[in-house]
């Protein structure tokens, strides 16, 4: 996937290439299955890689399904560049992958960590319709929003320790 032009970033920890191959190899019996990737596209094209996508083995034992987006920018929220793009393109997964499997879409759960967390809260603030809960480690949000988010399932984690994010964003929240 390194090699291919059409993918500008792998995130997997058993690539050489990975910031902390060292560590997992250290840490790790092996690399596991999940790999992460970042498209050199736009959402048009982010679109089409989508509808390619073909599942060669289901996991139905596990009775979940995750997808996990990133944000192609640092910062999180409706003012963030591309935010609008992140939020239909996170739909557009949902209905490609819905296609592909049997999702309830009344039990659809966000998860993140950091930036991440951030991103889940903005999604969240942006429909809280589209979601039954959410698990954030260390991330904030608006707390103005916070009001919209009272029917949903919440469980937010954060250190006090946290040299990155202080405590007080998760706590606003």
């Amino acid at each position: 996937l390194e090699a291919q032009p059409q993918v500008a970033r792998v995130h997997y920890p058993g690539l050489e290439s990975h910031p902390q191959h060292t560590l997992a190899r250290r840490q790790m019996s092996g690399f596991g299955g999940m790999i992460s990737l970042d498209l050199a596209t736009d959402l048009a094209g982010a679109r089409r890689f989508l509808e390619a996508v073909r599942l060669f083995a289901l996991a139905e034992e596990l009775g979940f399904l995750v997808i996990a987006p990133e944000s192609r920018d640092i910062t999180w929220g409706k003012e963030a560049p591309g935010f609008d793009d992140d939020v239909k393109y996170l739909g557009a997964a949902f209905r490609h992958v819905g296609g592909l499997v049997n999702i309830d879409f009344d039990r659809v759960a966000l998860a993140g960590q950091s930036d991440g967390g951030f991103g889940v809260w903005a999604l969240l603030a942006a429909h809280p319709e589209r979601f039954a809960a959410a698990v954030i480690l260390c991330g904030g949000g608006e707390p103005a929003q916070a009001a919209r988010l009272s029917r949903l399932a919440l469980w937010v984690f954060h250190g006090s320790a946290d040299p990155m994010v202080p405590v007080s964003e998760a706590r606003a929240m």
